[in-house]
């Protein structure tokens, strides 16, 4: 599936969308989202000035060229819409396949959590409660590709290395997805696969 990648609201950075549709403030021409403006207008009441620029606003109307040309991210899967929010070539048509669709989710979670993964300790002594966090959300991500697809371990590898985690974490999480192959596997044979998703993941 193909997306332009919308501009972003310069005040509460989120992107355009036909939802958080985009404003041009009068005279000064800058715009906002939709919601800003709003805010705008409750807290400053009718002499608000741009954020921007600091002129007064005489009025505001619906940005309708750039409205035309918003995705329609309403059909996006969830982290498919996150994947475009964190994306900042604003204008370039992005392709989204079905994989990395399905990696979305892993995706978004290492460029949220890129500081603290970066400083996730080597020791697994030495992890705090939000280092295991991370992580354990990190695996429940490769889980449920596990759990969804049929697609390979060497594929999962390979995107576990394209996504440049620290080598000790790349390593734990390889040895992480071994162990769940290995389950799935021999889940499979008993036709039980579905005790994967209840069984609890420990990190």
């Amino acid at each position: 599936m193909d997306f332009v990648v919308p501009p972003k609201c310069p005040i509460c950075k989120n992107i355009y969308t036909t939802e958080r549709k985009p404003y041009i403030l009068q005279p000064c021409c800058h715009g906002l989202c939709k919601d800003c403006i709003k805010a705008l207008r409750d807290h400053e009441g009718d002499n608000c000035k741009c954020p921007q620029c600091r002129e007064t606003i005489i009025e505001e109307k619906p940005n309708f060229e750039l409205i035309e040309l918003l995705p329609d991210l309403t059909v996006a899967p969830f982290y498919t819409d996150k994947l475009l929010e964190l994306t900042d070539i604003i204008g370039a048509v992005v392709t989204i396949g079905a994989e990395v669709e399905m990696f979305s989710k892993i995706i978004v979670d290492r460029i949220v959590y890129k500081s603290q993964i970066k400083e996730v300790p080597h020791s697994k002594r030495n992890w705090t409660e939000g280092d295991k966090k991370v992580l354990k959300r990190l695996v429940l991500d490769i889980k449920g590709i596990i759990l969804v697809s049929d697609i390979e371990f060497t594929n999962i590898v390979k995107w576990i290395e394209v996504l440049s985690f620290p080598e000790h974490i790349e390593t734990y999480l390889v040895s992480k997805t071994v162990q769940m192959f290995e389950k799935k596997n021999f889940l499979k044979l008993r036709e039980a696969i579905w005790l994967m998703e209840i069984l609890p993941i420990t990190v």
